[in-house]
């Protein structure tokens, strides 16, 4: 009978850190897409900038 009580509590820590690297991919690949984002919104930024020095410099 205690096998049987140790083999659910096995199980029961199995899946729970299954479901912990579920959710350790999930925020990954939010965090990742947020990452990519943000950088892309800076060089965006950073563009801009640029672009009007070299239109001061043209005049």
């Amino acid at each position: 009978m205690e096998s049987a009580g140790s083999f659910i509590i096995g199980d029961m820590i199995a899946q729970l850190l299954f479901f912990v690297l579920l959710i350790g991919v999930i925020i990954g690949t939010v965090s990742i897409f947020l990452s990519v984002k943000r950088k892309k919104s800076q060089l965006d930024r950073v563009e801009a900038k640029v672009d009007r020095i070299l239109e001061r410099e043209k005049r």
